[in-house]
């Protein structure tokens, strides 16, 4: 589903939306879909709570704390297991829980079926695949 299409029922219904957690939306939902060729439906009218969609943006988040903390401090928060680097650990079990399956998936679907690279245009695991 769409963006607009989601913004827009919410807008007939008179319901306010958060935007920036939409295109978060729609942001992992693409990836998800260009990548794995699996579709999270994190994106649709409910907008339900994916927990891999909350691990990503957990993750891209504690990544750009390590930029401005001193390596220090971020070695300690990972060895007491708190704060931003708590929550990465998280988000890359999380994570890890999400995409193993999903590549999982992808890679039986290429080894059960033969297709021709003009079938694969722009896919990431084809690419990968076939230079095994």
């Amino acid at each position: 589903m769409s963006a607009l299409r989601v913004s827009g029922r919410y807008s007939e219904q008179d319901i306010l939306i958060d935007l920036q957690d939409i295109f978060q939306r729609f942001n992992f939902d693409a990836i998800s879909k260009l990548l794995l060729d699996h579709d999270p439906k994190s994106l649709s009218l409910d907008l339900p709570y994916v927990p891999c969609e909350k691990a990503f943006y957990d993750m891209v988040d504690a990544i750009l704390y390590r930029h401005f903390l001193p390596e220090s401090y971020r070695k300690l928060q990972k060895w007491l297991r708190i704060g931003k680097e708590k929550n990465l650990i998280k988000a890359w079990e999380t994570l890890d829980q999400f995409i193993y399956p999903a590549i999982s998936r992808k890679l039986e679907n290429l080894s059960n079926r033969t297709v021709k690279d003009k079938d694969h245009d722009f896919d990431f695991f084809w690419v990968v695949y076939k230079n095994f």
